[in-house]
């Protein structure tokens, strides 16, 4: 579920207009705020700042400051690296507590 504009949650998966061009819009834009609360939390478990995670891949810490507000679309390879970036870091941190 997803909050609209107006206060009423969106169900992602419901079935979408796609002769409606807001309506896409609209979608889109609730699909990259859900993405930008994940990457955020994710980033926060892992005690990662904004610029520590931009450095890591690539990016400035205002462009991890748009992707977690939804307000810029990432490709889906920054978005794999992201998540290869926290991976690592889980795998780093199961390293050093089996040693």
């Amino acid at each position: 579920m997803c909050y609209q504009p107006s206060g009423q949650q969106r169900d992602l998966f419901e079935p979408l207009d796609f002769s409606n061009k807001q309506a896409m819009a609209d979608y889109e834009r609730q699909i990259n705020q859900q993405i930008g609360i994940f990457i955020r939390t994710l980033r926060r478990q892992h005690g990662l700042t904004q610029k520590a995670l931009g450095d890591m891949i690539g990016v400035t810490y205002q462009q991890i400051q748009k992707y977690e507000a939804g307000k810029s679309s990432m490709s889906v390879g920054k978005l794999a690296l992201i998540l290869r970036a926290m991976d690592y870091l889980l795998n780093s941190h199961i390293s050093e507590e089996a040693k």
